[in-house]
């Protein structure tokens, strides 16, 4: 409280803004802060559940070092309208993240999963089945360029190299 000159108390707590206010802010910032934002109070969580809602392509390369399952999870369960996604090496990434995009956005059209090693041939499966891909990028996988070829053809181009073995060259 501060007290005026009118001897009267006003608040010195910011009003809260409204939450497509908030969201609007939101969209603007780094997904970590967005995070952070959300433990403000249930006004700025509103805002930021909106900006996440509002995502439709998401770069997560940068966050190749710390990106594990249960931040994919919860971005998945936050991000439910996805049409891209790039988790280009991130190597801490497991079949559990696979599901839980595969469960939460359905509207994925464009994943970007090169240099993740880890990733299973059933995990990729189960998300080309449960989403709309137009373009999965494979490059770097252990899935080898016979079984990409098998089960993505369609999904991935796949070139000769100079000794003629077949690859993804995304």
């Amino acid at each position: 409280m501060i007290m005026k000159g009118d001897g009267e108390s006003h608040s010195s707590a910011p009003a809260d803004l409204p939450a497509d206010g908030l969201c609007a802010i939101g969209r603007w910032l780094e997904l970590p802060t967005r995070a952070r934002l959300r433990r403000v109070s249930k006004a700025w969580r509103a805002g930021m559940d909106g900006a996440f809602a509002a995502e439709t392509r998401l770069d997560l390369h940068r966050f190749r070092a710390s990106l594990d399952d249960c931040g994919v999870a919860a971005l998945a369960r936050a991000c439910p309208h996805l049409r891209e996604l790039s988790l280009c090496g991130c190597a801490l990434l497991t079949d559990v993240a696979l599901g839980a995009l595969a469960a939460n956005c359905v509207e994925l059209r464009a994943v970007n999963i090169a240099c993740v090693r880890s990733f299973g041939l059933d995990a990729i499966r189960a998300l080309a089945r449960a989403c709309p891909l137009e373009d999965l990028h494979l490059a770097g996988s252990a899935l080898d360029a016979t079984i990409i070829r098998k089960h993505f053809a369609h999904l991935v181009e796949l070139e000769e190299d100079e000794d003629g073995n077949m690859g993804s060259t995304d």
